[in-house]
């Protein structure tokens, strides 16, 4: 059976804590939107992405897209989660790729591994001044007869291939600086993810 392909963020010890970092020069606060009045705009992902959650939020989407679509509210999600399950995130893309409302994504506190995915992909995507994004490579752990490895391993470079799509078509990162970024999991904070076009306005 093909290993379960998750993207989590190292355990947050001292040293890991000391590895944020902040890239660029300070920049001015942008305006930040604030989520629409109506009811069903706001939305959460709080906690680990994974086929429950992913179920759940995808039909909250569903059902807010139905709501809002002749309002001009976008959804709004709101996201704080170390991420999770790759193929889970990757469903919650092609949902919000279906939806006739915009979505827009707000970091609270943090966006990270799968989560940050999830937080780049709104048509507007905010961040509080004081959150933090991780982006990394897929892990995963390969066991078995090697042709199971082999096709394991085949499975995870196309999931490694389709999020580098994702971040480097909504972002300013190019091919080379991802591939410089991804493996040394470090937290950027607000102003290194305006910079990096990762979001559009910090709080």
């Amino acid at each position: 059976m093909p290993s379960a392909i998750l993207l989590v963020p190292l355990l947050l010890t001292s040293t890991f804590t000391r590895r944020m970092v902040a890239l660029g020069a300070a920049l001015p606060a942008l305006p930040f939107v604030p989520r629409a009045a109506h009811a069903a705009s706001r939305l959460e992902l709080f906690g680990e992405i994974n086929p429950q959650s992913g179920h759940r939020l995808a039909h909250e989407l569903l059902a807010a897209d139905e709501a809002l679509r002749d309002t001009g509210h976008p959804i709004c999600l709101h996201i704080q989660s170390l991420g999770g399950d790759v193929m889970t995130t990757l469903h919650l893309l092609d949902c919000i790729d279906g939806l006739a409302c915009p979505v827009w994504t707000y970091v609270e506190g943090y966006a990270a591994s799968a989560a940050s995915a999830l937080a780049v992909y709104g048509e507007r995507r905010f961040m509080h001044r004081r959150s933090f994004m991780l982006l990394h490579e897929v892990r995963t752990t390969l066991q078995g007869p090697l042709a199971s490895v082999h096709a394991d391993l085949a499975h995870t470079q196309e999931l490694a291939t389709f999020l580098n799509e994702v971040y480097l078509s909504r972002s300013r990162l190019t091919p080379d600086g991802l591939a410089q970024l991804m493996p040394r999991e470090l937290w950027l904070n607000a102003t290194a993810c305006v910079t990096l076009g990762l979001v559009d306005a910090v709080r």
